[in-house]
């Protein structure tokens, strides 16, 4: 594979993400920012999806006696595993504004619920799909190597919340070639 490896699997996340966030699919507004970030991002304003690498772990590959994978490690064969971070950040009704009635209706905070929902639906589905169709990631050789992680809402935060997705999968590879 070649040294943008890693690039090109976060531009296919974040693609993806924005391919499920389509008003056709929500019913609302698409966000309106989308981007890579270098580490955890901070919302810059509401309604931003980003796309970071949180972390690459390593495992070696398995080998049985007969050399196919599948056994007890006994290789010296390391294979990096990312794991990347789909961040959503929509605007919610603002708690903690002084300007606003600290109290905002039931319907007010059902309908941003709702829509969160919505946007976390659209986006796993999408994901589903792709991952069956094993057209998420370039050069995966199998989508069984990918894995969703545990999906955590963002808390509020002044006038925005959100969802964090974390994608996990085996590079399958040893890093560029020339390297």
């Amino acid at each position: 594979m070649s040294v943008d490896y890693l690039a090109q699997c976060a531009d296919a996340l974040l693609a993806a993400v924005d391919a499920a966030l389509v008003v056709a699919t929500t019913g609302h507004a698409a966000p309106g920012t989308s981007y890579l970030s270098h580490g955890e991002p901070t919302p810059d304003h509401c309604g931003e999806v980003t796309v970071h690498l949180e972390s690459v772990g390593h495992e070696p590959q398995s080998f049985n006696s007969q050399g196919l994978s599948g056994g007890l490690p006994q290789s010296c064969n390391v294979v990096g595993i990312p794991t990347f971070v789909i961040s959503l950040f929509r605007c919610v009704t603002n708690l903690s504004d002084s300007q606003t009635d600290p109290f905002p209706s039931g319907d007010t905070l059902d309908s941003d619920a709702a829509s969160l929902l919505v946007d976390l639906w659209a986006l796993l589905t999408e994901l589903y799909d792709r991952i069956e169709e094993n057209t998420l990631l370039p050069g995966l050789d199998d989508p069984c190597d990918l894995a969703i992680g545990e999906v955590t809402p963002i808390e509020t935060d002044g006038d925005v919340a959100g969802w964090r997705i974390p994608v996990t999968f085996s590079a399958n590879d040893h890093g560029p070639t020339g390297s």
